[in-house]
This record gives C-alpha cells, structure tokens and sequence, in this order.
C-alpha cells in the first residue's frame, strides 16, 4: 500500500489532491536494490508502461538485468543507428501492429533494445 500523506490543492481543478513522500519509480527502484541485497537470483525485470523510466532501465542494466517493459505509445524510436544519428524518430503508436520483433533505439535512452510492436489488441 502506498501512503499518500501530503495534501495540495490542484489549481485547475480547485480540489484537493495527495501526493506520496517517494515516487512509484523510485519504490520499483528499491524494491529491486532489496532483491539483489537478499540475493534474489533473477535475469529479468517485467514492467508495465507505469515504470517504464530511463532511470529504472539504466539501474536495472548496471545490475547486470535484463527489462521487458510496455512503452508508452508517446515514446520516440528511431529504428536504425542512421535514423537515430539524424534525429529522425516516431512515436511507439505509429509502428506497425504485426507483432514482429524489430530493434529499436529510444530518444531518451543510448543502447539500442529489441522491440515487438503491439502484443495484443486494445481493451475496450
């Protein structure tokens, strides 16, 4: 359970909110350390597009792990080395939906990951 113990009021909405003392990313961050602290053995780290961070995959690849994370459809790709070196990205929402596994370079990231467009169809 996550405590939410801090009170603010949103200016938009005029309604107050709660905000948590640590964020969800550094919790993951944590909660993975504590695994390798009791030497949990392990190779990957599965996680939803909430945790999908720049920061959670550099820790995680200075462990020595391995991630599989959904990205959220807004991330930049550039699909080869060329494309990255000239800046030329697209949106993870505008690949196409053949489930085929292709190697991608994120914008905000600088090793080159495996990528699999769209696993399954949408909900609703």
């Amino acid at each position: 359970m996550i405590r939410k113990p801090l009170q603010f009021c949103d200016v938009a909405t005029r309604r107050i909110k709660r905000a948590s003392e640590v964020t969800k990313n550094t919790l993951l961050q944590e909660m993975i350390l504590q695994a390798l602290r009791n030497q949990l053995v392990f190779r990957y780290v599965l996680m939803d597009s909430w945790f999908a961070s720049k920061d959670n995959f550099e820790l995680i690849l200075s462990k020595h792990k391995h991630f599989v994370a959904v990205l959220k459809d807004n991330w930049l790709v550039a699909l080869s080395q060329a494309d990255k070196e000239q800046g030329r990205f697209v949106r993870v929402d505008s690949l196409q939906s053949n489930k085929q596994v292709m190697r991608g370079w994120l914008k905000c990231f600088s090793l080159a990951e495996s990528l699999r467009t769209k696993m399954a169809a949408p909900v609703g």
